[in-house]
């Protein structure tokens, strides 16, 4: 209810099934092509979100941007974020400043949606997901907020607004 006529259905959906799966207020993070940020409040109603280039896309970017920069384009499933402070090669300094620019984003919309409401929970979806939720587990933790692991958000909503056959 109360969501803009524009808003992509993945989430639509997203928010919805969080929603229903908390049953209060949610900060849904899509990791994905984009990092999608959508806020449901407890009544299941859209409150606004924030959209930014995801992983891949901020990694190309920076590439196809400068001379310098190596192309470094999809992480393998396996690759882990950077979790050191100062990296020492570029294909490194690359990955950390992306990884942790997207958690400190998180971590400041959770914080801001957290004072609309304090029982605010935030979950996490899509296919950076699982990469990125180390990361935002530890920014959050520093303020009393956890984040929870929902990869199949958008699937499980499909499932739940199917026709019977």
């Amino acid at each position: 209810a109360e969501a803009p006529p524009h808003l992509g259905v993945d989430r639509a959906l997203a928010g919805w099934q969080a929603w229903r799966k908390t049953r209060g207020a949610v900060l849904v993070v899509d990791a994905g092509t984009v990092l999608s940020l959508t806020r449901v409040d407890g009544e299941g109603r859209f409150r606004g979100g924030r959209l930014q280039a995801g992983l891949a896309l901020q990694l190309r970017a920076m590439a196809a941007a400068t001379e310098a920069l190596p192309a470094l384009g999809q992480l393998p499933p396996h690759a882990a974020p950077w979790h050191g402070s100062w990296p020492r090669t570029t294909e490194q300094a690359m990955i950390c400043g992306v990884s942790k620019g997207m958690a400190a984003a998180v971590a400041a919309a959770a914080l801001e949606a957290r004072e609309a409401d304090p029982s605010l929970r935030v979950v996490i979806t899509g296919g950076d997901g699982r990469w990125l939720e180390p990361l935002v587990a530890r920014a959050l933790h520093r303020f009393g907020l956890e984040i929870e692991a929902m990869p199949d958000l958008c699937l499980e909503a499909l499932s739940q607004i199917r026709p019977p056959w």
